[in-house]
Order: C-alpha cells, then structure tokens, then sequence
C-alpha cells in the first residue's frame, strides 16, 4: 500500500501500475480473488494509459488467472486470450507458450478436453522451440492430464513419463514427485487395460509390483489440475 501512496503522491503512473499488480497478486496468493481482479483490473487500465503493450499483457494474465482460481473459466478464457494476442503482436514466443498452457488449463477446467489437448500442444511446440525445459515438462504434464482425464491411459502415461525425465533432468524434485503422483493415480484408475510392464514399475519407483490405494475419481481429477503442471511462472507486473 505505502508503494501505491507514494506512487500517487509523486505521479508516478508507471509505479501506480506496478503497485497495483503487486497487490494483486499478494491478494491473489490470500486466496482473496475478487480484490485481486480489482486491483489488476486497476493495473490494466494504467497500462492502457500509458501505453505499456506488456503490461496490459501481464495484466491479462494476472486477471485470467484470478477469475479461473475463483470459478470463473469464461472470463479466465476470455483474458488469457487477450494476453496470448499481446504476446503474438509484441514478438514474445515465450509469453505466447505460456498463454497457450494458461488458455489449456482454462479450457479443462471448462471441461473443453479438445480445445485444452489443442493448446497444450501448442504450449509444447513453442517451449521446444524456444529450448523452455520447465515450460516443455509443464505441457507434457498437461497433456498427460488432459488424455487421463478422458480416458486415454496409453496416452496419459506416455507424456507423464516424458514429464517425469524433464523433472529429473533439470533437478525439479517437487516436480518430479507430483509427477509421480499422477502417474500413480493413472495406474490405479486404470484396471480395464492393465500394462503389465516392470519397467513402468521401476519408473515409479515400485520395482517388480504395482499395488497402490484405491483413489475415487474426484480426488483423481483434483490431482490432474495441480501444480506442477499448472500455470505458467507468473509474468512481472
């Protein structure tokens, strides 16, 4: 707050700006999401003011995000639409892949399988492109998610695994574990085509069986939607 009282004191719009992105995303990580979309929606109005493509860009972001962790997927849609044409218009390939992960996840929790498979691919396509190992291993788990979610076992294991060796190549040991977790799951929901195959075993770390609890579906797709393989990093403000 003392930031933005000083920012306006001075008439510093730029730092008004970036305040109230700051607070945005402090309100945001409160879990309070209506003052976070009020005060990016603050944050997005100077940038427009004072001609910041990039931070009408982050603003986007910010604001897609918050309207998704509140329930509100249309809106998170509609804004991380508007970041992903920003980033094409500014020439940044990264932002551009991250907006396409972001518009997947959106489109998941919307419950559109098709459009999030659709722009998760595209998120993998530009993060091996642009050599963004994290942002590839976080596609992988979403696409992973994505197939497992609709039933596709073969398929969710195959970019699971492929997320699982990123995670271990670059050092990502909370990544790696949730990964593991997914494919865990993957493995108990999926009795009606069982792979029997040590090797699968011994990426799990279960060497010679496989015998895991029980897990009902809904905490099954709770664990699909977790971090790691979430959003992107959070853009600056």
């Amino acid at each position: 707050m003392e930031h933005l009282a000083i920012s306006k004191e001075v008439g510093d719009r730029v730092g008004e700006c970036a305040a109230y992105g700051n607070l945005g995303n402090a309100y945001r990580s409160q879990g309070d999401f209506s003052k976070a979309i009020e005060y990016h929606t603050q944050h997005l109005v100077i940038a427009k003011e004072v001609g910041d493509r990039a931070g009408d860009g982050a603003a986007y972001w910010h604001l897609g995000s918050a309207y998704k962790s509140q329930g509100g997927f249309s809106k998170a849609i509609e804004y991380h639409t508007q970041d992903l044409a920003i980033a094409k218009e500014v020439g940044d390939r990264a932002g551009e892949g991250a907006a396409y992960g972001n518009l997947g996840n959106s489109y998941q929790s919307h419950g559109d399988f098709r459009k999030a498979i659709k722009y998760h691919g595209q998120h993998l396509a530009i993060a091996k492109e642009v050599g963004d190992r994290a942002g590839e291993g976080r596609a992988y788990g979403n696409l992973g998610n994505e197939y497992f979610l609709q039933g596709g076992f073969s398929k969710a294991i195959e970019y699971h695994t492929q997320d699982l060796a990123i995670a271990k190549e670059v050092g990502d040991r909370a990544g790696e574990g949730g990964t593991l977790l997914c494919i865990r799951c993957w493995w108990t929901w999926a009795p009606i085509q069982p792979v029997s195959s040590p090797a699968f075993c011994n990426l799990i770390g279960r060497p010679g069986r496989c015998v895991f609890a029980r897990l009902d579906l809904q905490a099954i797709a709770s664990v699909g939607g977790k971090a790691p393989h979430g959003e992107a990093a959070p853009r600056k403000v």
